[in-house]
């Protein structure tokens, strides 16, 4: 689907599950946790730089607050880092202690501090000086009986 949208970009899917890999030519899958840094390394292995990267995957914190942490100095100056689902994310996804990452980034977007416990202090050091702007979405839910959620997508662009 991405391919059609973006003929000219290189695209490089990441999952845990197996997946045959595409036919396109500027299509690739890799496989891998992304609790893990050492499988989020494939990414920038085969690509350093991304325009953007767009996450959505299981809506827990602990995988999107270390993905986020480890691949946003991939990210090209005035690209962006997506994550969405962010009102997904549910209490009980992750140990007490992890803040859902819709909080956090809305205390890195009002103080500047990524206060996230899965980030290296390097990682914490780079997002705290290389975001330039952080915006909030809608939800494209459309069952009337949830609640309207104006924070459900957020976009982080680099400086």
């Amino acid at each position: 689907m991405w391919s059609k949208y973006f003929p000219n970009a290189n695209i490089v899917g990441f999952d845990i599950q197996s997946f045959k890999q595409p036919t396109e030519k500027n299509c690739s899958f890799i496989k891998g946790d992304q609790s893990s840094r050492e499988d989020l390394k494939k990414i920038t292995d085969v690509c350093s730089e991304f325009d953007v990267i767009l996450e959505d995957a299981l809506h827990a914190s602990r995988h999107q607050q270390i993905t986020l942490s480890f691949l946003f100095p991939a990210v090209k100056s005035g690209g962006m880092f997506i994550i969405e689902d962010l009102q997904t994310t549910a209490k009980g996804t992750d140990e007490p202690t992890i803040k859902r990452t819709q909080e956090l980034l809305h205390i890195l977007q009002t103080t500047g501090k990524w206060e996230s416990l899965l980030a290296s202090p390097e990682e914490r050091d780079y997002l705290e000086k290389n975001v330039a702007n952080i915006q909030f979405f809608d939800s494209l839910q459309f069952n009337l009986g949830a609640k309207h959620n104006t924070d459900a997508v957020a976009v982080i662009t680099k400086k």
